[in-house]
């Protein structure tokens, strides 16, 4: 069998809460945090890092047909389809769960996205943690 092997629905099994947060309505683009996602952390981060990034990946390429879901090795983790993916990345209020309770914190950050690309992937993450059974809160 030949191609490639890839498992971005990994990364969800270990989803436990996703927080919404309010973009800056004074600017189109550069509007800050549109989702915290939080994970339960795995002992290999780096693989953790690898597939959650690429799950996120999965669904911000489905939000326009130039968007790429290409060999990560080409890109900088961070800076990909017109957003900012940030691994491990807690708000200060995240910070103590993050280590007491062994969470980490994916976060993706408006660039250039419209306001139906943004709506339609919060639609997408709602429906994931739905699935995954994991609670999510609209933070304003």
């Amino acid at each position: 069998m030949s191609g490639i092997l890839c498992r971005p629905g990994q990364a969800w099994e270990h989803l436990v809460a996703v927080e919404f947060h309010k973009l800056s309505e004074e600017a189109y683009d550069r509007r800050g945090r549109i989702v915290s996602l939080i994970f339960k952390r795995v002992p290999n981060q780096d693989y953790q890092q690898e597939i959650t990034i690429l799950a996120v990946r999965a669904l911000t390429s489905i939000l326009s047909g130039h968007y790429t879901l290409m060999d990560q090795a080409e890109y900088a983790y961070d800076e990909m389809n017109d957003c900012w993916i940030y691994y491990n990345n807690p708000l200060e209020r995240h910070r103590k769960m993050c280590v007491e309770e062994e969470k980490v914190v994916v976060a993706v950050n408006h660039k250039y996205w419209s306001r139906p690309q943004v709506d339609v992937f919060k639609e997408f993450l709602e429906s994931i943690a739905f699935l995954y059974h994991a609670p999510f809160i609209h933070i304003d």
